[in-house]
């Protein structure tokens, strides 16, 4: 009698192997895998950018400590901040990433004269942070890497938008990385210079002649070396692109790392953070993007 119970047991659990899963239970399944996909999914997607994160900030702590190095190379201690051009008509410009990194793309070559690609042997910040790469691209088209100027999350680039004013269309290009566009995905900070030129058309000599802006820049350098002393934990000296749309278009714009108006900024006493960049500000009571007053009203010269 047992063994034709325990024959009937078995006959039953075949026919429900046999019959497999339900449609109901397949669904309930598959809502449960849904389910925990939406949970951990984004848990997984911040776990990734928090690495990334890491890793642009070790980068640019790197950079900072190779700048350092460099000021101390100097005989006037200046960091590397060097004009695009000086012209003997006075004329003197910056731009934000002559200071180091790859050789810029081509498309360079051809706007504003070419002056604004620097090869990467010009660069003179890149034998401080990467001395045992050869300097040298073997071509146009194949440009040497320098993997240390480049944020994981850089994901386009704004450095061909039209800045002053602010142009409609004006965004991120998604088609190439900054990185590959100028050669770094992390910018030298040069509101200074922009501030200094409003100031000193606020401020003219006594003469009533003017600055030109070469002599605007012998003037700001002095600034610019004092600030590594006086208040290197508030000034920024690099950082990424988010933090120029927020200063100079007074825009709130979604960061690399996927915050709003968040970017990556390294002070002048090595240290680095991911701080909020308020639109439109120059200075606040975290971080500054100007050195102190260069002019001031004539009486007070």
């Amino acid at each position: 009698m047992r063994a034709a119970r325990t024959s009937m047991v078995h006959a039953r659990m075949g026919e429900a192997s046999a019959r497999g899963f339900t449609m109901i239970e397949l669904l309930v399944v598959v809502a449960i895998i849904a389910i925990l996909l939406g949970i951990l999914l984004p848990a997984l997607r911040g776990a990734r950018e928090s690495s990334r994160l890491a890793q642009c900030m070790s980068n640019m702590r790197q950079l900072s400590v190779g700048a350092m190095l460099y000021a101390e190379d100097q005989k006037d201690g200046m960091w590397p901040v060097i004009p695009t051009w000086e012209f003997e008509d006075g004329d003197t410009e910056f731009d934000s990433w002559k200071y180091g990194g790859k050789t810029a793309d081509n498309w360079w070559l051809t706007s504003y004269g070419g002056r604004l690609r620097h090869p990467i042997e010009t660069r003179k910040l890149n034998p401080y942070v990467v001395p045992d790469v050869s300097m040298r691209d073997t071509s146009l088209d194949i440009r040497t890497p320098l993997p240390i100027f480049e944020c994981p999350s850089d994901n386009g680039s704004y450095q061909r938008q039209a800045w002053f004013p602010v142009r409609p269309g004006f965004g991120k290009d998604p088609r190439m990385s900054c990185y590959d566009d100028v050669g770094t995905s992390y910018h030298m900070n040069t509101k200074w210079f922009r501030i200094a030129i409003d100031e000193s058309g606020r401020y003219p000599p006594p003469n009533g002649q003017g600055r030109s802006k070469q002599a605007i820049w012998k003037a700001v350098q002095f600034q610019f070396r004092n600030a590594s002393t006086t208040a290197p934990s508030r000034y920024i000296w690099l950082h990424d692109q988010t933090m120029d749309v927020a200063a100079i278009a007074a825009l709130k714009v979604k960061g690399d790392h996927g915050e709003w108006s968040r970017s990556s900024a390294s002070f002048m006493d090595g240290h680095v953070e991911y701080i909020e960049a308020i639109p439109g500000a120059y200075e606040t009571g975290r971080y500054a993007l100007k050195l102190g007053r260069i002019f001031a009203p004539p009486g007070e010269q």
